[in-house]
């Protein structure tokens, strides 16, 4: 399909969708869905620019998800958020009723529950810091995103206790920290440290904070307690530090 091209000069649609998310301080999760289902929005209706579209354009797409696509309710309702946060929030524009949808049906699923020889089986096959991750989703019952953010403070070995800033829904919990899991720790902690001592002396850039709590504390990226327990093996970009072109990015 060929993708209709629009002036340079214009300010760009994705990055104004990316910048009003983040001014509203959205989650970086929260971001990437939403920037997502809003270009698959436009390119649906075969990249027709979103102030030419309106109710009947987001009722087509979304009873389209319902029914040719298939999807969950869960990602029925995100898409719809998604595409509201376009028009009301981005573009001030007033969306009036859809309209009746086509609601994608709720699927009854039953919970799978790992007996002790299957995590076993599944643990003897990881290795270093994946090893220590998996006893730690395992032990403390951290989801995969929550247990890669833990910081370095977060962990705390004498009262057997995790804290969780980001938990799901932006609030923060406490949790256990497993006996077998601190010796581990203790060793990836030391990793740390000489990686943060190298960053410190050749001058990279502190770690990525959200922006709130880098304006409340403007030396924490430079500190040995906010860094990342399981970093990165190579230095990179933090979102928010810079934007990818996209095919809707030269939308005005």
């Amino acid at each position: 399909m060929a993708v209709k091209s629009f002036h340079r000069t214009s300010p760009k649609l994705m990055d104004t969708v990316r910048e009003t998310i983040r001014q509203k301080g959205y989650r970086y999760r929260t971001e990437q869905g939403y920037v997502s289902w809003i270009k698959r929005f436009i390119i649906h209706h075969n990249v027709r620019h979103p102030r030419k579209m309106g109710s009947h354009e987001i009722n087509s797409f979304l009873s389209y998800l319902a029914s040719r696509r298939k999807v969950s309710p869960s990602i029925q309702n995100q898409t719809l958020s998604a595409i509201l946060f376009l028009y009301q929030d981005v573009r001030n524009m007033d969306i009036s009723d859809i309209g009746e949808l086509v609601r994608a049906k709720k699927q009854e699923r039953l919970p799978v529950v790992r007996t002790r020889k299957e995590v076993r089986d599944l643990l003897s096959h990881l290795q270093g810091e994946t090893y220590i991750a998996g006893l730690l989703l395992y032990g403390s019952g951290l989801r995969p995103w929550e247990c890669l953010r833990l910081r370095v403070q977060e962990i705390h070995r004498e009262k057997n206790q995790i804290q969780v800033r980001e938990a799901k829904g932006g609030k923060a919990h406490i949790t256990l920290l497993p006996d077998q899991v601190k010796e581990h720790l203790v060793r990836t902690l030391k990793k740390v440290q000489a990686s943060y001592k190298r960053e410190r002396q050749a001058g990279y850039p502190g770690v990525s904070l959200r922006s709130a709590l880098e304006r409340k504390y403007p030396n924490a990226p430079f500190e040995l307690g906010w860094q990342y327990m399981f970093p990165a093996k190579k230095i990179s970009t933090g979102p928010g530090t810079a934007f990818k072109e996209d095919i809707t990015s030269t939308m005005p």
